[in-house]
């Protein structure tokens, strides 16, 4: 019996062991699988009780590389507007059960409805601000020919169009923005109030924002807007301008039937003739992918 007692206890250590793994794999399994219903269901609960918490933007240069458009002391002071507004959004949005993630959502869903006009409004400046620090860049950025062409089109020279936005902006005193926008493939400038943006408006799609807050002038420039918009659009970031034009004309191509782009007398002078069938597919392809922006 002593011979066999330690093969026995041996043995008996072995299945104790086996039955420990045994239990701890499962157990590890059961856990594994419990946190992934967790998270599941946290998951769901995050995107249905929670209208979009917003981020406090991010910008790829430095405070100090405005100058002389812009001060660092002025930067902060914007930055901590942006700061505030975004606070406040968060804090109001919190708990609430819209699904909607994005600040430009909620702006067009609720710009409507009285009772999310705190919301608008937060959400509003969090957008307008973004987009205006976003449109600049240190030193700002060369305007492309082609672009420089559009707005020939449209105001005439550059120089016009510097005229246009500064005497407009000399006419909004207090609180607001003065936007380049494209209106049905027309570039336009037009104003808003307070923070109000042109989102809500198919045919207007923002391209440019200056702003016009009292705030954001006046203890560098005193009443001086013009000088302050002679700056400016020396930091424009018109590479940012040239590819939101270019996203609208990828987007809004004329689409036409090739059936209906060979008119009947292009049809009834074919006699079967390949030069002739060749040119009529050309005008046909110049037809379908016409772009609605002209010189660009």
């Amino acid at each position: 019996r002593d011979l066999h007692y330690p093969l026995r206890r041996q043995r008996q250590m072995c299945i104790r062991d086996r039955s420990t793994g045994v239990c701890f794999l499962i157990t590890m399994f059961r856990a594994r699988q419990l946190n992934k219903y967790l998270k599941t269901k946290t998951k769901k609960i995050t995107i249905s009780s929670r209208r979009g918490i917003a981020k406090f933007p991010k910008f790829y240069y430095e405070r100090t590389e405005l100058v002389p458009f812009m001060s660092p002391q002025q930067f902060d002071y914007h930055m901590a507007f942006l700061k505030r507004d975004v606070e406040q959004y968060n804090i109001l949005v919190e708990g609430t059960t819209d699904d909607v993630t994005s600040i430009e959502r909620i702006i067009t869903k609720h710009m409507h409805d009285a009772g999310s006009a705190a919301v608008v409004n937060y959400a509003g400046s969090i957008y307008n601000h973004t987009f205006f620090f976003n449109g600049i860049c240190p030193r700002g950025s060369p305007m492309s020919l082609d672009l420089r062409d559009l707005i020939d089109i449209h105001f005439q020279t550059v120089e016009k169009l510097e005229e246009k936005v500064a005497l407009l902006a000399k006419k909004m005193p207090g609180a607001g923005w003065l936007w380049l926008v494209d209106n049905d493939h027309t570039l336009e400038i037009m104003p808003t109030w307070g923070n109000q943006t042109p989102l809500g408006n198919n045919t207007l799609t923002p391209l440019l924002c200056i702003d016009l807050w009292e705030h954001a002038y006046v203890t560098e420039y005193k009443l001086d807007v013009g000088a302050y918009v002679k700056n400016w659009f020396k930091v424009v970031n018109w590479k940012v301008v040239e590819e939101k034009i270019n996203a609208i004309q990828k987007q809004d191509y004329d689409l036409i039937d090739p059936f209906e782009a060979v008119e009947e007398s292009e049809t009834s002078t074919f006699e079967g003739n390949d030069e002739n069938l060749e040119q009529i597919k050309d005008d046909t392809l110049r037809k379908l992918f016409r772009p609605k922006h002209r010189n660009f």
